[in-house]
Formats: structure tokens, sequence, C-alpha cells
């Protein structure tokens, strides 16, 4: 992957962010984070990975995320000046959560 292409692919990451974060409503002490932007080969679809702290409401999350693909690919096209805007589609990240948890064993382990 070349430079101008990691450039990218930060920038969607921080933005869809803070989008996310200002348009999205959820209930209190609900967190959720993008984790990673991985295009497609064509660059004409991206998955937006988003894991969701605390676990239970991730499916919650998720589903309500699904309403927002559409706005924030329009958000992203408002904020750049490329032709090609990536189709967004959002998924629970679970390599995350699988990270967590295996820190909380070792943790957990570590202790006794």
């Amino acid at each position: 992957m070349n430079h101008r292409d990691e450039r990218f692919i930060s920038f969607m990451k921080k933005e869809i962010a803070i989008f996310l974060d200002r348009e999205v409503s959820r209930q209190e002490g609900i967190f959720f984070s993008v984790t990673n932007v991985v295009p497609n080969q064509s660059g004409e679809r991206a998955e937006v990975f988003i894991s969701v702290y605390p676990e239970k409401y991730s499916a919650e999350i998720t589903k309500s995320l699904k309403m927002y693909e559409g706005a924030t690919r329009a958000h992203l096209a408002g904020m750049l000046k490329r032709r090609k805007i990536p189709f967004l589609v959002f998924v629970l990240d679970t390599e995350q959560a699988a990270r967590v948890r295996l820190e909380k064993l070792l943790e957990n382990s570590e202790n006794k």
C-alpha cells in the first residue's frame, strides 16, 4: 500500500469516528470506536471495523450504525475532493473483543 492510500485510510478512520460520535445517539455509558478501515482492491467499498464497550450492546449499536452508512459516506464526500468515495459497510470488530478477553484472562492468572 502506498503512502497516499495510507493517509486516505487514516483520514477516513478519524473522520468517520468524529462523525459517528457526533451523530449516533446511544445510552450513557456505551462507547464505540473505529478500530480499522479496510478498503477492497478496487476502492469501491470499505469495511469499517467498530468495537463496542460494553460488549453486550454490540448488536444494538451495530444495527443502529447500519442506518448511518450513507450519511457517513456523504459526510466524507463533502470533506474530500476525490471523485470516488467508497461505499461504507460497518462491521463489528470481534478481534478487538478477543484481545480484551485474553488480556483479562492473563491479568487474572497473574493475580492468583
